[in-house]
C-alpha cells in the first residue's frame, strides 16, 4: 500500500530555492513551467524531523527514536538506500490534467513562465528594528540594509504528491507516521515570523499492479535486439563528477553500465535474490554476468556524440563543417570540433533538440535538528546543488545479443515498469518507467570490403595492453584490430586520428567500493582506418563491452563529403501565438482562472494605453489642483453612482461660483445630457467616451485615474 500525501498552505510560505534575484533576495522553488511545487528533500526532512519530535513527545528513548527514524527514512551515509518511505515532488492539486492540458499550448502570454509565477506568489519586505549591533536595545527604526524582499506562495493552494513505500510498515510504523503527518504544521524559510503554517493529510492508496503481457505476443519470430525506452517521471540525477566541490553535475545520457544495473537490481527484487548471491542463479548469470547480452548507452531522442573528426571554421562562421580527414593541409585555417550531442543525416548536422533539458536545484544537509534553530550551530551541515535531468523526457537505446538470452530477458520483466535511477531515489528524483520491446533485425554491417573506413566511437573504448593496464592509443588499437580479426601486423593500418580522452570507473554494490580509474578513448572519437576484407563486423570493442563500452560503427570514408549545419525550425508569428491563446479552451479549473486573469490584465493594458493616448492631448484650462480632486473620486468610487452624485454636486457647487464643472466642460472632459436623458437618470452630465465601447466601471475607473495621472504629468512637464 501506498499513500497520497498533501499540504495545503495557510499562510505565505517560503520553500527557498537558495536563489534569489535583482530584486528578490529569498525566492520559492518552481516548475520550469512556472508553477510553484514543493521539494521532495524539503518534505522528507521535515517530515523526518516531525516524526523525531512525535517519537520523545510519547517520551521513546533515543535509541527507540533512532531506530523507527532509519527504518522509515533510512540510514545517512549509507551507498544504497535501505528506508521504507520514497518521496516525490509535490506539485499542484491535478498537475497532471494541467500539464496534459498546457503541453500544445504556445508558451508565451498566459503560459510564460513569468506570469504564472505571478499569478501564485506575491512579494513581501522586512526589516529588523533595533540599533546596529545591540540585540536587546530597540529605538524603532530599521537597521542598515536589513531590508529584505521575498518571493513566497499565496496561501490556499494544495500541493499532492504520492508517498510509495518499499516494505510493509509496522502499526507502531504506521501510527507513528500518520501522528507525523498531524504535527508538521509549519514549513520553509521564516516560520517564527508568520510564514509557513500549513495543513498536512496522508490518505492511503492501492499500490499500482504491473500484468505482463503474454509471452507470444510480445516476441517476433526472431529478433536480434531490444528496445530499451526510458522516461524520466520525476527529475533524475546521474553524477558526473567535473571538479565543483558544492555542485553534482549530470550526464545528458543513460549509460549502458547503469541500464544493466537498473535491470539486474529489478530482476533480483523480483526472485528474491541477496546482494552477493545472484550470480549463483544460472538465469542472472546469463543475463547480467556472462556477456552474451550488451547493454547499449541510451541517448534522448537517438541523439549520438557528433564525431570529432567533424569540424567547423573557428573564424569563418560562413564557410561549411569539413572532415579533418580531408582538410587540406594548405589551407591553414584553423578549425575546431562540432562539440555536442546530435545526428548526421544525408550530410546535415543536426544539433537543436537531441540534448536533453536540465534544471540546478540547491539543497542543504542537516545532520543535526537543532542546527538552523540555534546561531551557535549555523556551521553545521552543507549546502550543495544537484543538476537533473527533467522530468517528462525519453531516452532510447538498444540491447543486443543472442536471441535465446534477449528472449529470455524479455520474458523476465513486464512491457512497462517504473523503476528507480540515479542519485538521490529516496526523496525528489531518480523515478522512471522503462519499456522494452524486441525489435526485428539490427542494421549492422557484417561484412566490409578492402578500403578506408571512419571508426567512430559512440561509448568509451577501454583497451588493455599485453601487460593488463589500460593504454588508449592509436597503436594499441591497431593492434587489438588486427588480433581480434586473426589478421598479420600492419594489415590495419590507422592513418588519422581525432580524439578526446575520459576515465571510467565502476561502483561494485557488494562490495559498497568504486573501482580504479581506467583512461580511455572517449565516445566520439573518430579513426581514418585501412582496412582489408573483413567478415562479422562487431558492435563492440575492448574492455567491458556487455555494459555497453566500446559500442562502434564504421562508416566507408568519402573525403569529398560535404556537410552543413541543420537550421532550427521557424517559430510561429507572435500574433498567431496570441490568437491561440485566446481561443484555447481549458478544463482545469486553475488553468481557467490563469486565462481569465490574463485577459483581464491584457484588457486593462489596452485601457491603460488609450488612457494615456487620450491624455496627451492638450486641454486648456486644467491645472493639477483640479485634476487631483477628479482622480481622488475615481480613487475612492466602487460604483458609478458615486461617481453621478459627485458630478451633480459639481455643477451645484458651479452655480454658486466654483466653475469647477465649467472647467471640465470646457476641455471636453465632461459633457451636458439632454433633457430627456437627464429626466430619465438624473444626472447632469458624464464624462467623455473612452472610445472602448461599453466597459464594466472597474475598466472605466482604470482608465479615468490613468488618464488624469498621465494629465498630471504632462502638466508638469510643460511647466503648468
Amino acid at each position: 500500500m501506498s499513500y497520497i500525501f498533501k499540504i495545503t498552505t495557510e499562510s505565505y510560505l517560503l520553500t527557498g530555492s537558495g536563489e534569489g534575484a535583482a530584486l528578490i533576495d529569498a525566492d520559492v522553488v518552481f516548475h520550469l513551467t512556472g508553477f510553484p511545487m514543493i521539494p521532495a528533500r524539503r518534505v522528507k526532512g521535515m517530515l523526518k524531523e516531525s516524526l523525531e519530535e512525535v517519537l520523545e513527545i510519547f517520551g521513546k528513548p533515543k535509541q527507540e527514536v533512532d531506530a523507527t527514524v532509519s527504518s522509515l527514512f533510512g540510514y545517512p551515509g549509507t551507498e544504497t538506500y535501505q528506508g521504507k518511505l520514497l518521496f516525490h515532488n509535490l506539485m499542484l492539486d491535478g498537475w497532471n490534467q494541467i500539464v496534459e492540458e498546457i503541453m500544445d499550448v504556445p508558451k508565451d502570454g498566459l503560459l510564460q513562465p513569468n506570469f504564472i509565477k505571478s499569478y501564485f506568489t506575491t512579494e513581501v519586505q522586512q526589516t529588523a528594528i533595533g540599533k546596529e549591533g545591540k540585540r536587546d536595545e530597540i529605538d524603532g527604526v530599521a537597521k542598515k540594509r536589513s531590508l529584505r524582499n521575498y518571493r513566497v506562495i499565496k496561501p490556499g493552494y494544495t500541493f499532492v504528491a504520492p508517498l510509495t513505500l518499499t516494505d510493509v510498515l509496522t502499526q507502531e510504523e504506521e501510527k507513528y507516521l500518520k501522528y507525523a503527518v498531524l504535527n508538521l504544521r509549519h514549513a520553509g524559510t521564516r516560520r517564527n515570523r508568520g510564514f509557513g503554517k500549513i495543513k498536512c493529510q496522508l490518505e492511503p492508496i492501492k499500490a499500482d499492479t504491473h500484468v505482463p503481457a503474454e509471452q507470444s505476443e510480445r516476441h517476433p519470430a526472431t529478433f536480434e535486439a531490444v528496445i530499451v525506452s526510458i522516461s524520466t517521471l520525476s527529475p533524475v540525477v546521474l553524477a558526473d563528477l567535473q571538479g565543483e566541490q558544492n555542485t553534482v553535475f549530470t550526464r545528458k545520457y543513460i549509460s549502458g553500465n547503469q541500464l544493466r544495473g537498473l535491470l539486474a537490481n529489478a530482476y533480483m527484487r523480483s526472485r528474491g535474490l541477496a546482494y552477493g548471491k545472484a550470480h549463483h542463479d544460472p538465469d542472472f548469470q546469463e543475463l547480467f554476468v556472462s556477456g552474451k547480452i550488451k547493454f547499449g548507452d541510451l541517448g534522448f531522442k537517438q541523439g549520438k556524440t557528433i564525431p570529432l573528426h567533424l569540424h567547423e571554421y573557428k573564424r569563418y562562421s560562413q564557410k561549411k563543417p569539413i572532415s579533418v580527414f580531408a582538410k587540406n593541409e594548405n589551407d591553414g585555417e584553423i578549425t575546431k570540433s562540432i562539440k555536442g550531442i546530435g545526428q548526421i543525416q544525408n550530410g546535415i548536422i543536426l544539433k537543436d533538440g537531441y540534448t536533453p533539458k536540465t534544471t540546478f536545484n540547491f539543497h542543504n544537509s542537516r545532520p543535526n535538528r537543532a542546527a538552523g534553530r540555534n546561531t551557535e550551530l549555523d556551521a553545521e551541515g552543507g549546502i550543495f546543488y544537484y543538476e537533473s535531468l527533467n522530468e517528462g523526457q525519453t531516452f532510447q537505446g538498444c540491447i543486443a545479443g543472442e536471441p535465446g538470452s534477449l528472449s529470455k530477458l524479455l520474458a523476465a520483466f513486464p512491457a512497462s515498469f517504473k523503476a528507480r535511477l540515479g542519485r538521490s531515489r529516496s526523496a525528489q528524483y531518480g523515478f522512471i518507467e522503462v519499456s522494452l520491446e524486441p525489435n526485428g533485425q539490427v542494421n549492422n554491417t557484417k561484412q566490409l570490403s578492402p578500403g578506408e573506413y571512419v571508426l567512430i566511437l559512440q561509448s568509451p573504448l577501454i583497451l588493455l595492453n599485453e601487460w593488463g593496464f589500460p593504454s588508449p592509443t592509436v597503436g594499441e588499437l591497431e593492434k587489438y584490430l588486427s588480433k581480434n580479426w586473426g589478421l598479420e601486423e600492419g594489415q590495419v593500418k590507422i592513418e588519422n586520428a581525432a580524439v578526446a580522452f575520459t576515465n571510467v570507473e565502476q561502483f561494485n554494490a557488494v562490495w559498497q567500493a568504486k573501482s580504479e580509474k581506467m583512461p580511455a578513448f572517449k565516445e566520439g572519437s573518430s579513426f581514418l582506418v585501412h582496412l582489408p576484407k573483413i567478415e562479422n563486423i562487431p558492435t563492440h570493442l575492448g574492455e567491458w563491452a556487455e555494459q555497453g563500452f566500446g559500442r562502434v560503427v564504421f562508416e566507408l570514408y568519402n573525403p569529398g563529403a560535404k556537410y552543413e549545419i541543420g537550421k532550427p525550425s521557424d517559430i510561429n508569428e507572435m500574433s498567431t501565438q496570441e490568437q491561440q491563446n485566446q481561443n484555447v479552451k481549458f478544463a482545469n479549473a486553475i488553468l481557467v482562472e490563469i486565462q481569465n486573469k490574463y485577459k483581464a490584465e491584457e484588457k486593462q493594458i489596452e485601457v491603460k494605453t488609450k488612457a494615456i493616448k487620450a491624455a496627451q492631448k492638450s486641454y486648456k484650462g486644467i491645472k493639477n489642483h483640479l485634476i487631483g480632486r477628479v482622480e481622488a473620486v475615481f480613487q475612492r468610487a466602487t460604483s458609478q453612482e458615486y461617481v453621478d452624485d459627485w458630478i451633480n454636486a459639481l455643477f451645484r457647487a458651479n452655480s454658486s461660483g466654483k466653475p469647477a464643472a465649467e472647467k471640465l466642460l470646457n476641455a471636453e472632459i465632461l459633457h451636458e445630457v439632454s433633457d430627456k436623458e437627464l429626466k430619465e437618470t438624473g444626472v447632469k452630465a458624464k464624462f467623455a467616451k473612452t472610445g472602448l465601447g461599453e466597459l464594466p466601471f472597474e475598466l472605466t475607473r482604470i482608465y479615468w485615474i490613468t488618464f488624469f495621472q498621465t494629465l498630471r504629468k504632462k502638466n508638469k512637464s510643460d511647466g503648468k
